[in-house]
């Protein structure tokens, strides 16, 4: 009592005294604060990884992959009980490029990733764009539903067109626009442009999928069969010729985009996302192949065409901006990941098939770093028997 007294004696005497209580006061506050927002953000951006990548990640040790990931997979979900999944994850680097003579160029990471597998290790479903919250997503959905989803967000992009210029638009008196608003009515009339030839598109490719699945079911009868080259090239002509015609290509080639990468969309003021490009238009990829040695001439890459389907949104910017995914398979052989077998004897395998990551779901919720530090040692576990066995 008597601290008391005298604390408040002072502080009354020396008035200067108050001024410094109050700096400490908002120090404190301020500290509070941040250590507030960065704990959340970062709980955020744990939460997205986690959900993208699953809560532990085998990953290999050089760009040349980890093979016989469907054995060690196998082992894990055997020998671990708290792993309720995992599923294998292809990385590698390109450049990403619109189909029709534009000259848009952005860097990429490009993801191979098996659907709909990864909607059991990871929450990769949630965040699409298309196929939100399925549990089987795929890269091949009813071309039915992606029209179906295309047109309510047209709609829902002209209501914010109404919205920000009100009245019919063809009697707008575009040069009484301020250039800001000028700009936003060229970007909003361009997408919904850019998105009309995209479900016209995908409409040609509702009409010619009886065609095409008749070539595909001809081609697969000819390669059992035995079919001379001449045959088997006529009909993947005929695919590819369907294929060029509709722009929607076959399910191995096609692709979903990260919301976010520069230039494909923008925001309005209201945080509003309106996309130029959108699930039927094509982009044409430039793979960088990690999974190859490479030699001092240089690193060889390969360019390839492919159908968006879809887009993914984690809410992490810094992911959603970089990722484009594929298909494991398809990124598997243009990131040179493939098998490799001894040309004298076919039945020698020198390579594996290879995975860049493999990425694992412990069951329950809530998990504490403790709990994901003791799975994670029994994983530890299984890996050095499997790779006695696989050295």
């Amino acid at each position: 009592m008597y601290k008391i007294f005298l604390c408040f004696r002072y502080l009354r005497r020396k008035v200067f005294a108050m001024f410094a209580v109050l700096g400490v006061a908002l120090c404190v506050w301020m500290m509070l604060v941040s250590v507030s927002v960065m704990t959340g953000f970062l709980n955020k951006i744990e939460q997205a990884a986690k959900g993208l990548f699953g809560d532990i990640v085998i990953e290999s040790v050089g760009e040349r992959g980890l093979g016989w990931y469907d054995e060690l997979i196998a082992d894990i979900r055997k020998k671990v009980p708290e792993v309720a999944a995992a599923d294998p994850f292809i990385h590698t680097l390109g450049i990403l490029r619109v189909e029709g003579g534009s000259d848009y160029r952005q860097l990429v990471q490009i993801a191979g990733i098996r659907l709909p597998s990864r909607a059991k290790a990871t929450d990769f479903e949630e965040g699409l764009f298309v196929q939100s919250g399925k549990a089987s997503p795929s890269f091949a959905p009813p071309l039915e539903d992606v029209i179906n989803r295309l047109e309510l967000y047209q709609q829902e992009t002209k209501k914010i067109l109404e919205r920000e210029f009100p009245g019919p638009l063809s009697q707008l008196d575009v040069e009484e626009l301020s250039p800001d608003r000028k700009k936003l009515l060229e970007r909003m009339s361009y997408a919904m442009r850019m998105r009309a030839d995209a479900l016209n598109q995908l409409r040609r490719g509702v009409k010619s999928r009886g065609r095409l699945q008749s070539f595909q079911k001809e081609l697969e009868d000819a390669q059992k069969r035995g079919a001379t080259e001449t045959e088997i090239a006529d009909l993947e002509e005929a695919i590819y010729e369907i294929t060029e015609d509709t722009r929607i290509n076959l399910p191995s080639d096609r692709a979903i985009l990260g919301l976010g990468i520069p230039g494909l969309s923008f925001r309005t003021d209201r945080g509003e996302t309106i996309r130029y490009l959108v699930p039927g238009h094509r982009i044409v990829l430039w793979i960088a192949p990690l999974g190859e040695r490479f030699s001092s001439t240089g690193i060889p890459g390969y360019t390839r065409k492919f159908t968006i389907i879809d887009e993914n949104h984690s809410g992490v910017s810094s992911i959603d901006k970089k990722f484009v995914y594929l298909p494991f398979d398809t990124l598997q052989k243009l990131n040179n990941m493939g098998e490799e077998r001894s040309a004298e004897d076919p039945t020698r395998l020198i390579t594996p098939k290879r995975c860049s990551q493999i990425h694992i779901k412990v069951r329950g919720e809530n998990l504490s770093e403790t709990d994901l530090r003791s799975v994670t040692g029994k994983i530890r576990g299984v890996w050095a028997d499997f790779e006695k066995r696989y050295p």
